[in-house]
């Protein structure tokens, strides 16, 4: 990919997603509400650590400018309805990497001593786990 939208989101792996529900139905508080999210991740840096941890590739070297990713997702979906297939990048799908919003899970550390998984870790498990698919 030579180059990636703007923005980021909350990033939680499904092994650390499973013990914070087992965490929280052991020891939650009842009508509590727990974040699970083990970082936020702009999308560079989210690449970048791919190829590091699959050891192939090359990162991206430029972020798209907001203006110009949303011109290409108006774009994009314009060819789906033609093409009957998914736009590369919804406008929808911007929206949400733009809003970049930062989860929290200091409540989840806290009272269920739920702990985030590392990036460098996750995706070590993750690619792994792709590769025996």
């Amino acid at each position: 990919m030579p180059a990636v939208p703007p923005g980021g989101f909350g990033l939680v792996f499904t092994e650390g997603l499973a013990r914070g529900h087992l965490a929280a139905a052991r020891a939650g508080r009842p009508g509590a509400r727990y974040i699970l999210s083990d970082m936020h991740v702009g999308l560079r840096e989210l690449t970048a650590a791919v190829v590091v941890a699959g050891g192939r590739g090359r990162p991206p070297a430029v972020t798209i400018p907001a203006a110009a990713a949303s011109a290409l997702a108006a774009g994009g979906e314009a060819v789906a309805r033609l093409t009957r297939r998914p736009p590369p990048l919804a406008r929808g799908q911007l929206h949400y990497l733009r809003w970049n919003a930062i989860p929290d899970a200091t409540r989840a550390q806290t009272e269920l001593g739920w702990e985030p998984t590392p990036l460098a870790e996750g995706l070590r498990r993750t690619l792994a786990e792709l590769d025996r698919a």
